[in-house]
């Protein structure tokens, strides 16, 4: 690949949304025979990514499924050098409401909340392409929380640790299930089931301000919407799961509670009713309880 050619598309890694992203931009490239790259991030590495891609030559760098979380700040400079020397798009559906210093970057924001980033991207580069319509409508379905077992079962694909680029290659080409993503499939509830006894047995319940708050430690093999999902099930007003990696994941049954404020406290973001962020550092398994005592600290700042 020569200098200022290809795309570099990033985007998010754990779920629908952000590979289906990848999807729908490695279809692109290819019908539009131009070479790609993927970056398969988290909001941990996403300054990083940026930095990166700022000392690099891209035709267009398109960025999907990630929102503003407090990390940007720290790579402002990183971004304007990305935007002011290559096209830059990106794609999201979360807040960014008074995030000014961000979006006054050179970078062609298309921000939608009602739509998933998949289904914006679809519209932006792929209008009325059966294949990019079709994984969009998987994305949402999962993102929105909507009835769809082929996006739910390829989520649990998704958190198997299946290889990501392989199933956004298969997906650009129209493959949305094989034989090989259903033993994947059915490998992984075995994983999954060991992950929920673990989980369960390192949850504790914790009364902060008002609310009843339900902390779980979970194992990487979970993912945040199937740890913290296993948690709601408690019916606390609020859960909150930690892993190793200091990782955070909000989540709520009581709709009064604004988690995209709460994981501000996290250095993250995300949604009212979904959202995440870090503890700032690394949790040993054998001090979970001590990590939980600290993580409720910070909740009650938000919750009084």
């Amino acid at each position: 690949m020569g200098p200022n050619e290809g795309i570099l598309c990033i985007a998010h890694s754990k779920d629908v949304d952000g590979i289906g992203c990848h999807a729908i931009a490695h279809r692109y490239a290819t019908l539009k025979g131009i070479p790609i790259e993927h970056r398969f991030v988290g909001y941990m590495a996403l300054c990083e990514t940026f930095q990166e891609a700022a000392g690099g030559s891209w035709g267009e760098v398109i960025v999907a499924d990630l929102g503003y979380n407090a990390g940007l700040e720290g790579c402002l400079d990183a971004l304007r050098v990305l935007g002011d020397k290559t096209k830059v798009r990106w794609f999201d559906h979360h807040d960014w409401s008074g995030k000014g210093a961000v979006l006054q970057l050179p970078i062609e924001f298309h921000l939608r909340p009602e739509v998933c980033a998949s289904e914006a991207l679809a519209g932006a580069l792929l209008p009325g392409d059966g294949v990019a319509e079709k994984v969009a409508a998987m994305a949402r379905h999962h993102d929105f929380r909507e009835e769809d077992a082929g996006a739910w079962r390829l989520y649990e694909v998704i958190s198997s640790g299946y290889d990501k680029l392989r199933l956004v290659e298969a997906l650009a080409e129209g493959v949305f299930w094989s034989e090989e993503l259903e033993d994947c499939y059915r490998g992984y509830q075995r994983v999954k089931e060991e992950g929920y006894r673990y989980l369960e047995a390192r949850t504790r319940l914790y009364k902060v301000g008002p609310y009843t708050c339900l902390l779980g430690f979970s194992r990487d093999e979970l993912s945040s919407t199937l740890a913290a999902s296993r948690l709601l099930e408690g019916g606390t007003d609020l859960v909150l799961c930690l892993w190793a990696s200091g990782k955070v994941s909000l989540r709520r049954n009581n709709p009064s509670i604004d988690l995209r404020a709460l994981a501000e406290l996290f250095g993250g973001g995300g949604r009212e009713e979904a959202a995440g962020g870090y503890l700032g550092h690394r949790v040993a398994e054998e001090r979970y309880l001590e990590a939980f005592g600290e993580a409720a600290e910070r909740l009650a700042k938000g919750l009084k």
